[in-house]
């Protein structure tokens, strides 16, 4: 299993274990749902789930469940996006499995 910590920017991470804290959209750009994600080491990370993906995304990941992900990449996050120290987020989309 990995760990948030291991994740590397503009790379692949193999199969994470985390909880969904939140859920939430911005005002303006409607086409991402933003996740925040912990794991059991504490370390947390946002989720994002966009345009062609966002309706399955919304309907697969729930606040409060607990999720094994895997099949997804590590962009880095621009000022905009950025609401935890990290430097990167996890992209889900349709191959993404949970």
């Amino acid at each position: 299993m990995t760990t948030i910590s291991e994740l590397k920017a503009k790379g692949v991470g193999g199969p994470l274990q985390v909880r969904i804290l939140r859920k939430w959209k911005h005002d303006i750009w409607q086409y991402e749902t933003w996740y925040l994600a912990v794991e059991k080491y504490v370390d947390a990370i946002q989720i994002l789930g966009q345009r062609t993906n966002q309706s399955y995304i919304e309907s697969v990941l729930n606040v409060s469940q607990r999720y094994i992900i895997s099949d997804y990449s590590c962009p880095e996050l621009d000022k905009y996006q950025k609401v935890l120290e990290n430097d990167i987020y996890i992209d889900v989309g349709l191959k993404s499995s949970t």
